[in-house]
């Protein structure tokens, strides 16, 4: 009997994926409460340290590594020349982790 329990909920467990074994219907999250709190205050130190980044920088960083957006679109969005955005880029990941670490209490 306990052989057939096994057999059937394997059987279920297959119906929530596709045949590519991709999801059909992702699982909720079940972030414990503790850890939304402290992604919660982690975000609120990173938007207060990309606030004090010069606004082009902190654009750049957010297109680039929050919105993923492509090297040539952004270059041409911010009329910056691909060298200049790879330096900008490294400046605005340097000054984010320098704030975070100095405003982030792990």
């Amino acid at each position: 009997a306990v052989d057939m329990q096994v057999d059937n909920d394997l059987a279920s467990i297959d119906d929530h994926f596709e045949e590519a074994d991709h999801w059909t219907d992702k699982p909720q999250d079940w972030s414990l409460p503790q850890d939304e709190l402290q992604q919660k205050q982690f975000l609120s130190v990173m938007q207060r340290c990309l606030d004090k980044l010069p606004p082009k920088l902190a654009s750049l960083f957010m297109l680039r590594d929050v919105h993923e957006e492509d090297n040539e679109k952004i270059c041409k969005d911010l009329d910056i020349s691909a060298t200049n955005a790879w330096v900008m880029l490294h400046r605005a990941r340097l000054g984010l982790r320098k704030c975070i670490e100095l405003n982030w209490l792990v």
